[in-house]
């Protein structure tokens, strides 16, 4: 496959994501008695729309590019990369299922433990580093956004 395919195909996926994000954050709860830009769908909006803009000019490069390109090398170099980025997308799109039913504060630990684990090389997992980074990101987004911006999390189960 060419690089111009690739940026193609690419190009087009992100921008239906940033679409979906942007429709998907709009549903979120708002809540009256703060700006708009408080509240907890502005985040992900902003986010869906610089989301859309790099897709766009991705896609502008792409169609600028020489269709005679030759071909690129295999963006997954080794089935362990491209069974990574399968579990990855997976965890993502389980992560809002997971949330409703245990609470935002105990999926956010684990996922980022499992990420953490996952990332890091065969040679370098150190428990300790994992419990102690997937805590610190944890409490931190938990801290900003509930405590200091003031925006519900949703609880589940256990937090």
């Amino acid at each position: 496959m060419t690089e111009k395919k690739k940026d193609l195909i690419s190009s087009i996926t992100l921008l239906g994501y940033a679409g979906i994000l942007y429709i998907a954050a709009d549903k979120l709860p708002t809540r009256n008695s703060v700006s708009k830009v408080l509240n907890t769908g502005f985040y992900p909006q902003l986010l869906s729309i610089i989301l859309a803009v790099l897709s766009i000019l991705l896609l502008i490069s792409a169609l600028r590019k020489p269709s005679d390109a030759d071909e690129g090398e295999k963006f997954f170099k080794t089935r362990d990369s491209l069974l990574l980025f399968l579990l990855t997308m997976g965890m993502l799109a389980l992560f809002p299922i997971v949330m409703e039913v245990l609470g935002f504060a105990v999926t956010c630990f684990g996922f980022v433990s499992i990420m953490v684990f996952l990332l890091s090389g065969k040679g370098k997992r150190n428990a300790l580093v994992n419990l102690a980074v997937s805590l610190g990101i944890t409490l931190l987004t938990y801290g900003v956004f509930k405590l200091l911006l003031a925006i519900p999390f949703p609880s589940g189960l256990l937090i």
